[in-house]
């Protein structure tokens, strides 16, 4: 036995360096359960965020389009308009050739003579004179009780 003690007491193996052992440990039901919960609500999580963006997506596609669709609309209205508008330019530029044709001092003496007109003669064209004292008044048909009264009452002292 002696012999025996002396190989244990010179084992240097005891100070070597020795692996690690992995000791599988039973899974704890608290742990797991709460893991699987925050899996499961991190999965809905996940499921809400996607179908958000999604709609997100959508929604600013349709208003591309329709914004794409009115604005289109309002380009045709107003290629429509400044049709119309040039057509009634010259319409407008057509009127006024023809009204200056036709008011001009040449057609003004044609017209009246073929009317039995004549340019007045200097004994035709009498003067009146008005005296200071000669004023024409309007009566006031519409003023009320009030405003003749008051009326009255202004000529007194006038």
């Amino acid at each position: 036995m002696a012999t025996r003690d002396q190989a244990t007491a010179y084992d240097l193996s005891l100070f070597e360096n020795k692996k690690a052992r992995l000791v599988a440990l039973k899974p704890n039901k608290k742990e797991l359960k709460s893991n699987s919960r925050h899996q499961r609500l991190q999965s809905v999580l996940n499921v809400t965020a996607y179908v958000l963006i999604a709609v997100v997506a959508l929604g600013i596609i349709a208003l591309l389009i329709t914004s794409n669709v009115q604005l289109t609309e309002l380009n045709s209205q107003i290629a429509e308009s400044r049709a119309r508008l040039s057509e009634l330019q010259s319409e407008q530029v057509r009127l006024e050739s023809e009204l200056a044709s036709k008011t001009s001092i040449a057609n003004v003496n044609a017209y009246a003579q073929a009317n039995g007109m004549s340019v007045a003669d200097g004994n035709q064209i009498h003067y009146i004179t008005l005296s200071g004292s000669d004023t024409v008044t309007v009566a006031n048909g519409d003023a009320g009780w009030f405003q003749q009264v008051f009326q009255a009452i202004a000529g007194i002292f006038s």
